[in-house]
């Protein structure tokens, strides 16, 4: 009788350490392609508010106030009547990135924007900007400070927190209707800037 060798199918099941392994794999995959995602999607997040920059052309004398003089040249390059926004942020800033991606993306907020105001944005990393010798001048303990002021750079409203688009807008209208108001006679103007207007604010002695 011939001897007959039976050989057995090999088996299907994995080890559990190499399932684990696997599914770990898996998991780091797809997290992963999240961040991608993710970072791809912040990427394309871009504001929608022009803003005119106000850095110097060239490193000012330290008597000079770079945002003062800057904003002066602009306001002569567009000489009209309206009230300006002017904003101060900076690269470092998290609130600062926080709101260009939740309100200055947002096109009712450009469109609410630029219907009556002039948007002007100072960026305190610059070069020729003094962060400290600005904050003290335009007394910014917080970033982002937003501020309203008429043509002449008389603030007439404040922003210093970081706030919802909506909360943004509200606070838009309210510096707005100051305007109109100053505009037509029925308010005196305010001086909220705590010495010059803006404008006029060229020397730092």
């Amino acid at each position: 009788m011939q001897a007959t060798s039976e050989t057995n199918p090999p088996s299907n099941r994995r080890s559990p350490a190499r399932v684990a392994s696997r599914w770990a794999l898996v998991v780091l995959i797809g997290l992963g392609s999240a961040l991608i995602i993710d970072l791809g999607r912040q990427a394309l997040i871009s504001e929608k508010v022009q803003w005119a920059t106000l850095t110097p052309a060239e490193t000012p004398s330290r008597h000079i106030d770079p945002v003062s003089s800057a904003y002066a040249s602009a306001a002569r390059e567009f000489p009209d009547n309206r009230p300006r926004l002017i904003r101060f942020t900076a690269d470092w800033c998290p609130p600062c990135n926080s709101m260009s991606k939740r309100v200055f993306s947002k096109d009712d907020v450009a469109d609410a924007i630029h219907d009556r105001f002039d948007a002007y944005s100072v960026d305190l990393t610059s070069p020729g900007v003094d962060e400290n010798v600005i904050a003290d001048r335009y007394r910014i303990a917080y970033l982002p400070t937003l501020l309203i002021t008429d043509a002449n750079g008389q603030e007439l409203a404040r922003l210093d927190r970081d706030v919802d688009a909506q909360d943004f807008l509200e606070w838009l209208d309210r510096g707005w209707d100051q305007w109109e108001q100053i505009e037509s006679g029925a308010q005196p103007a305010d001086d909220t800037s705590g010495g010059l207007p803006i404008s006029h604010m060229e020397s730092i002695n």
